[in-house]
């Protein structure tokens, strides 16, 4: 009996139903503990083979074949559970270790806010837009020289002014001249902190698969 109670292991059994019925605000915890639970279960299958009752059987021809029988099903458990203890870490560190970078790959992956032109710098993450956008903080223009006896595309900057002699209207504007230039315009939105970003991109992993099982692991 000790055998099959370790195989078929009701609370590891239950963890897992709980996990795969969690919704985003319970499946951090609940992943935790179901990857407890696994750590658990693998170290009680290890120990199985040196139990009384396995080494008992050992002395008669049918006890040999049963004993043979139970270790490929301990080995086959344990197998198992090692994968699952994998792909369960690998799921709980990508919902609580998240950089930058990955936050703004969850973004575009997501659609975050019908966007998928997020970016990360050392800052944050930001989306870049095309001007003409009115949801933008900031706008960039670069010029970028076109042709030239070197072949060699050069960014060229010279800010313009508005007639007062001050800069054009909108924050962080840049006006460019464009002779001979190719003008390519962009619009910063306003930047996320990287704590921000962390904490959006993991909580729109969470929903991800809690609604449809989206994960975000290799």
């Amino acid at each position: 009996m000790r055998i099959i109670n370790l195989l078929i292991n009701e609370s590891l059994l239950k963890a897992e139903l709980a996990l795969n019925t969690a919704n985003a605000e319970t499946v951090v915890e609940l992943c935790r503990n179901y990857a407890r639970l696994l750590a658990e279960y693998r170290h009680e299958l290890s120990e199985l083979r040196g139990i009384p009752e396995i080494n008992l059987a050992e002395a008669s021809a049918l006890g040999r074949e049963l004993v043979e029988q139970a270790r490929r099903a301990v080995k086959a458990a344990i197998e198992i559970t090692d994968r699952d203890q994998d792909r369960t870490e690998a799921l709980l560190d990508s919902f609580v270790s998240i950089t930058q970078h990955q936050a703004a790959d969850t973004f575009n992956s997501l659609k975050y806010e019908d966007a998928d032109n997020w970016t990360a710098s050392e800052a944050g993450v930001q989306r870049i837009l095309p001007t003409g956008r009115e949801d933008g903080v900031g706008m960039r223009r670069v010029a970028v020289a076109v042709g030239g006896a070197s072949g060699i595309n050069e960014p060229v900057f010279e800010k313009s002014q508005s007639p007062s002699g001050s800069h054009s209207a909108g924050a962080g504007i840049e006006m460019f001249s464009f002779d001979d230039q190719t003008m390519i315009s962009e619009m910063a939105t306003e930047l996320l902190t990287v704590e921000e970003a962390e904490e959006i991109a993991g909580r729109l992993r969470r929903e991800a698969y809690v609604s449809h099982k989206i994960t975000f692991y290799k």
